[in-house]
């Protein structure tokens, strides 16, 4: 009996609409009265329900198009967002560095903790573009490295090669256009 009483709802409405209308009105109204009574003290209130009806028209007429919206399409701006995935957190601090341009490693140093296989990593990535071919590198052009290892020489090759491809990934989906950094 009990179990049959929780599974039903206790207050049935009848009509969603009807209810939502009213909720609605009887909102409007107390708002109405409060203002009435808050001015008979001073006119302060009477020019926060104006910019509060000034401020209902202005969202009722613009409720399906956002101002920022409107913006750009009044001055031509074309706004596309593209979404891309990294196999992790240094491929993809590479990719935005080639793409850069920059030659400026510091920005990254919160992210990356700075050592001397990321530094060997950032030269890799700051040679010149015509120098380095992303489909033909295998890593045997790595720079004179001195004490690093093996394992350490392949996190280096590894992520220049995931750097450099989604360089180009990223480049060839906005048309080619980098950034120059300075």
């Amino acid at each position: 009996m009990v179990d049959s009483l929780l599974n039903k709802p206790m207050v049935v409405i009848p009509h969603q609409r009807v209810a939502a209308a009213w909720l609605i009105t009887v909102h409007i109204m107390q708002l109405l009265a409060m203002t009435f009574v808050a001015s008979q003290n001073e006119w302060d209130d009477i020019a926060l329900l104006i910019v509060l009806i000034i401020s209902t028209i202005m969202q009722s007429r613009y409720r399906r198009r956002s101002l920022a919206s409107m913006f750009c399409k009044d001055n031509g701006v074309l706004a596309k967002s593209n979404s891309f995935r990294f196999s992790g957190r240094t491929p993809m601090l590479g990719a935005v560095q080639r793409i850069g341009k920059g030659k400026n490693w510091s920005w990254m140093d919160d992210i990356l903790a700075p050592c001397y296989r990321r530094e060997v990593w950032a030269r890799e990535l700051s040679i010149d573009e015509e120098d380095q071919d992303v489909n033909t590198w295998d890593g045997k052009q790595v720079v004179e490295a001195r004490g690093l290892t093996e394992e350490d020489m392949k996190w280096i090759c590894l992520n220049t090669v995931l750097a450099l491809r989604g360089a180009i990934l990223i480049q060839s989906a906005v048309g080619g256009q980098g950034v120059e950094c300075v």
